[in-house]
């Protein structure tokens, strides 16, 4: 593993979908709580759906040489009445790499991306359980505002997430 710093963050093409879909389906299997999407059903994308998934989203991937260590998704409101926010979601970093800010600079990325296109606002989300997260989307400037009670069911459980936003326009990286 190379050091966090030395970490190349940049946004996907068609040329990383195997890399993006390891990824993605190692987070989903490994930490279905985290995440509303299902591992089957990610699975069972044809490749055809994972290069128009990232065509129509804004998809970072941390790069340790040809190896992802970490991703995070922005997508933007799709109508004229939503353009002027989005959401980040799908943040995962792998095992080998927590602990050392990556998935702050991961989700920064994303509020820069939001910044350059001129979106005031940005929504992200955690599972109530996830305090790795929700201390790092608050290191990252989110502030929460509600709680959207069993937001998902596992395993027979309901799981809660808190609710947080960041308004770009108020308030800049530190």
């Amino acid at each position: 593993m190379t050091a966090n710093n030395e970490l190349t963050i940049r946004r996907v093409t068609e040329e990383d979908v195997e890399a993006l879909i390891e990824l993605r389906l190692e987070a989903l299997r490994n930490h279905p709580v985290a995440f509303s999407a299902d591992y089957e059903k990610e699975r069972d994308r044809s490749l055809q759906d994972w290069k128009k998934r990232i065509a129509r989203s804004v998809i970072f991937v941390a790069w340790d040489g040809d190896s992802a260590a970490g991703m995070a998704t922005f997508l933007r409101g799709a109508s004229s009445k939503t353009s002027y926010h989005g959401n980040i979601f799908g943040v995962y970093v792998r095992p080998g790499y927590r602990g050392h800010g990556l998935g702050g600079r991961l989700v920064d990325r994303c509020v820069q991306w939001a910044r350059d296109n001129d979106i005031p606002m940005v929504y992200i989300g955690a599972a109530a359980t996830n305090t790795a997260a929700i201390r790092c989307y608050t290191r990252c400037g989110f502030r929460v505002y509600g709680l959207q009670p069993m937001a998902v069911k596992v395993a027979g459980i309901f799981y809660d997430e808190l609710l947080m936003a960041r308004d770009l326009e108020r308030a800049r990286c530190g």
